[in-house]
């Protein structure tokens, strides 16, 4: 699942992933989710951040 996450968030073309809004939402969303899931026990440690 690591693996997944970091193709979304490491675009493999820096060109395509400037232009691409699609791409930036998807990598926020999943970005955004990540913080969520690691406050979701009320503690956010230095290995989470």
């Amino acid at each position: 699942m690591f693996e997944f996450i970091k193709k979304v968030l490491v675009p493999q073309n820096d060109n395509f992933a400037k232009h691409d809004e699609n791409l930036f939402k998807l990598q926020a969303s999943v970005c955004l989710l990540l913080v969520d899931i690691a406050k979701a026990d009320g503690s956010f440690s230095t290995e989470e951040k």
